[in-house]
Order: C-alpha cells, then structure tokens, then sequence
C-alpha cells in the first residue's frame, strides 16, 4: 500500500452545514465538529480504512479538503473519483489534486474558477 496526500478545495456559498448535510447522504462516514479554540466548524470524512480528509476554513464560503490516505492506488483513485462526481451532481465547485511521492497523479474538479493555480492541463477529471 501507498500513502497519497489529498489536497483540496471545494466552495461553500450556503456555509459548511449544507456541505455536511449533503454528505450526510453519502456512502461515506463523516462527522461535523467544533473547535473549542475558536469555534470554527471542520468536517471530518472518512475513508474506509479510517484515514480521513478534513475541512480547513481559508473564508466564509472557502474551504480546504485535505488529508492522507493510504491504500492500493487504484482504490484510491476511484474514492476520489466517486467524491468528486459526488460534489459535482450537487453542483458543488471544488478541485482535487493527488499526489504519490511529491508528484501529481490526478487532478478533477467541477468549474473551479479560472485564473486559479491549476496543474498544466486542468481538464475536468484527469489522471496523469
């Protein structure tokens, strides 16, 4: 098994709740959460081995989606293929970069603004 880094980012116009109600009808386990330092909410997404991508707030209605996960490639391919085709149908803006040993593998998204920092070739789903 591999360990892949996950960096994302995903546009909330309705806040981070409408984002986890969403997920919360979703094939996967996730867990809204509270900071106690400064209140700010995270959402936690769990892969099937328990790795997991968490929110980060960069704005309001911005937010990072980052994480580790550790499987066969492939695998974890299609987990973020699928979670990205999810937050397309719900019209959800967002990009994914993947990457294996520093190197970028796969690139998806769903009308991420241009102008934005892509990789070279921004196609809407794409594996390198």
């Amino acid at each position: 098994m591999t360990r892949f880094q996950c960096y994302g980012q995903i546009l909330t116009p309705e806040g981070l709740k409408s984002l986890y109600r969403s997920l919360n009808n979703s094939p996967w386990k996730v867990e809204l959460e509270q900071s106690g330092h400064d209140f700010s909410e995270s959402i936690r997404l769990y892969y099937l081995n328990g790795d997991e991508l968490e929110t980060e707030p960069l704005s309001a209605n911005v937010h990072l989606f980052n994480g580790f996960i550790e499987d066969e490639k492939t695998a974890v391919l299609s987990f973020l293929n699928s979670l990205s085709a999810f937050f397309s149908d719900l019209k959800f803006v967002h990009r994914f970069e993947l990457y294996e040993d520093e190197e970028l593998i796969s690139y998806l998204n769903y009308q991420w603004p241009q102008g934005s920092p892509q990789p070279n070739n921004p196609s809407s789903s794409s594996i390198l």
